[in-house]
């Protein structure tokens, strides 16, 4: 099992997060020279490249520990399939999320309390989470945002939010799209941590529309390597198993095992930079 999530986190951070992390800091590094539709797309790129990044060096962690002996929590229960911004922070950074609500939100009085005084206490506690991950105005914007967005949802569902299903529908295709779009324009100034870059890419995204920026061996590499870890990642949403490395049939989990560390080998980005998560 330790193998596996090892094994598992590096195609993530290897094959994936570093390959499109290329793309997106070419084009992050010259965001006046890039018009609203290539930023956009960047902008999406870096919100699937972060998940890969951090979410793969997660299990990679997690694989350690299991080596040793030690168990650690699941980080990561595949936060891109939620259909609201409340259920994508019951998938994302599990441990953290689990620490500011334990310590914080329950403290405070969570949602056992007045409306305007658990909408103050929502926004406590994503403002405070911005600034754990850096004393600046982007990361505040990024925390006030989420933030938002669950105060939001609460208004709008009510007691309804926890039950709304995530069984494939028109309204949870809509709500899907809905809740990644605005995950996806938070990440914005997480990764540029300038407020006037924010703006601009804001802008550029809504008035300045154009051809993509095309890095064609970049791109193709980070595009077969995001199939192979949605299939993964939709099979496991709806099995909550690994359909290959922990299949039930050994030839099929050696097999697996044999083609991801050639896989690694053959197309990761081996000189990489760190993971992203580092910074914090």
């Amino acid at each position: 099992m330790g193998c596996v999530s090892i094994l598992w986190g590096g195609l993530m951070k290897l094959c994936l997060a570093d390959r499109l992390g290329i793309y997106v800091d070419a084009v992050y590094a010259n965001i006046a020279q890039h018009n609203g539709t290539t930023l956009l797309f960047a902008s999406i790129l870096y919100t699937i490249q972060i998940y890969a990044d951090f979410a793969g060096y997660s299990l990679m962690a997690i694989g350690c520990g299991k080596l040793l002996g030690i168990h650690l929590q699941t980080n990561f229960i595949r936060p891109y399939f939620a259909t609201t911004v409340t259920e994508f922070w019951r998938r994302w950074h599990i441990s953290l999320t689990t620490w500011f609500r334990d310590y914080i939100y329950f403290p405070l009085g969570g949602n056992r309390c007045s409306k305007p005084r658990w909408i103050l206490n929502t926004l406590i506690v994503f403002t405070v989470s911005g600034l754990w991950h850096g004393a600046a105005y982007a990361f505040l914007l990024w925390g006030v945002l989420h933030g938002l967005g669950m105060i939001a949802e609460r208004l709008l569902y009510g007691n309804r939010l926890k039950q709304l299903s995530n069984k494939f529908s028109l309204s949870s295709i809509i709500r899907w799209g809905v809740t990644f779009m605005f995950v996806n324009i938070a990440w914005i100034p997480f990764r540029v941590n300038d407020l006037n870059d924010v703006k601009v890419i804001i802008g550029k995204i809504f008035t300045d529309p154009g051809s993509i920026f095309i890095d064609a061996n970049t791109l193709l590499m980070g595009m077969i390597a995001f199939v192979i870890v949605f299939i993964h990642d939709f099979i496991e949403e709806k099995r909550d198993k690994d359909p290959l490395l922990l299949s039930k049939y050994r030839v099929v989990r050696y097999a697996s095992a044999v083609l991801i560390v050639c896989y690694i080998l053959a197309f990761g980005v081996l000189n990489g930079g760190s993971f992203i998560y580092f910074q914090f």
